[in-house]
């Protein structure tokens, strides 16, 4: 079995990212429809699997091969000595009458805005977006991020946001 080369997968999916961000900007950002959205100046929140799959699919790779680059290489938050990378949220975002339950994920937005900066025309400028992890998932996200740099206090909100 071949040695997975991290840093031409982290570029493959860079890439990847900013090409479907040009073709489409609802990739990111847009609570609801896209796969990631900016919390706040360290992280943007994804859906799992969906994220990792996808973006598997964007740039012809595995999606373990790019869970396990995004992990290996510290672009993926992960928690404990499993490394696991998923964590159950409550999420709700301006509009939204009723929270919804998922999987969430953390990606560094360093990671995001370099990948947009070099690879799309667009550009990296990204602004939060409405989304918010519902106040009842505090602690399960500090627990998840301990010894990390945790998500602003701004992220929270009580449910719903209207």
């Amino acid at each position: 079995m071949p040695l997975t080369d991290y840093a031409d997968v982290l570029d493959r999916i860079g890439r990847a990212l900013a090409m479907q961000y040009d073709r489409e900007c609802d990739v990111l950002n847009r609570p609801g429809v896209s796969l990631a959205c900016k919390i706040d100046q360290n992280y943007y929140l994804v859906v799992e699997p969906l994220f990792s799959r996808t973006i598997a699919g964007w740039c012809a790779v595995n999606p373990d091969v790019v869970l396990e680059t995004l992990k290996r290489t510290g672009n993926m938050v992960t928690c404990g000595m499993d490394r696991g990378h998923k964590i159950a949220l409550s999420l709700t975002w301006r509009g939204r009458d009723r929270e919804i339950e998922a999987q969430c994920g953390f990606v560094l937005a360093d990671f995001v805005e370099r990948a947009l900066s070099m690879y799309s025309t667009r550009g990296p400028s990204m602004g939060l977006s409405d989304l918010k992890i519902c106040e009842s998932g505090r602690e399960r996200v500090e627990d998840f991020f301990a010894g990390k740099t945790l998500p602003g206090k701004w992220v929270y909100a009580e449910s719903p946001v209207f």
